[in-house]
């Protein structure tokens, strides 16, 4: 289970490193991948995108055509003629491409709501007559999840994608893990630049991986959310409507056993971010 939740947590890292990035375009056409850390008066500093952590860098302002930053939003620092290839890289990033790549990862909690009907019919050996056993059980159980889902950016609009969660449940000192794997569509009603609503729905399975037996079953999951720009990341607040099917064991009069199948509920809360 710990190469699992390291190799998530690599996954993410990646995704954020990789949005870390500026552009600083020269006069000369030359283009500097970068993290922007300081635009003062006569130079420009700035750490290279390959090596965030490694030592700082200066260039004048005057050589400096323009900064596209991560955000989609740029600086052009003066009105000299600049070389046509740093025109033509200004007028290609006036609107965002499509199709194009996009990772959302979020972290959220799952509390179970409602219950279930659990019933148990047998033959009386005595009578021959069957005999039932209803009993109501509330589901208790919590889930703890981290999520990242990689799709493709149709349009300012629409995107679909897949992901991979990780689900931890416990309940009264009882724990389980899996694995969901499952299709996301994801509507962004005002488009991504801008705040905001959000509605997704997500299907498939679950890999059982840890104390998990029968809860493999297909989930489903329509949720509404709002996506709010800031800094070249998108935060994304969702609250969600999560359903699982799960095989639960049963045993007759005579230990024979045998599964009956039901679904568990839950109102999934998350906080995550898009690149």
């Amino acid at each position: 289970m710990k190469k699992i939740v390291t190799l998530i947590a690599f996954i993410i890292a990646c995704q954020f490193a990789y949005s870390q990035q500026d552009v600083i375009i020269m006069k000369t056409g030359d283009e500097i991948k970068s993290k922007v850390l300081e635009v003062g008066s006569n130079e420009i500093k700035y750490k290279k995108a390959d090596n965030i952590d490694g030592p700082a860098y200066s260039v004048a302002k005057s050589d400096v055509f323009m900064i596209k930053y991560e955000n989609g939003t740029k600086d052009v620092f003066n009105n000299e003629k600049a070389p046509a290839t740093a025109v033509a890289s200004a007028d290609k990033d006036k609107k965002t491409s499509f199709p194009h790549y996009t990772n959302i990862t979020q972290f959220g909690f799952a509390p179970g709501v409602g219950g279930f009907d659990y019933s148990f019919t047998y033959y009386d050996p005595y009578t021959g007559q069957p005999f039932t056993i209803e009993q109501g059980i509330e589901n208790t159980l919590k889930i703890v999840q981290l999520t990242t889902i990689n799709a493709v950016q149709i349009n300012n609009y629409f995107s679909a994608g897949f992901g991979l969660g990780f689900h931890y449940f416990y309940d009264q000192g009882e724990h389980a893990i899996t694995l969901p794997l499952f299709l996301d569509l994801r509507g962004t009603i005002l488009g991504t630049q801008k705040i905001s609503p959000v509605v997704f729905f997500d299907i498939g399975p679950s890999i059982k991986i840890d104390n998990a037996d029968g809860m493999d079953g297909l989930i489903m999951e329509p949720g509404l959310g709002v996506n709010i720009p800031a800094n070249g990341v998108n935060f994304n607040f969702s609250v969600s409507y999560m359903m699982q099917k799960v095989s639960i064991p049963q045993y007759n009069f005579y230990g024979q056993p045998s599964e009956d199948s039901i679904t568990l509920k839950y109102v999934s809360i998350n906080l995550g971010f898009r690149f």
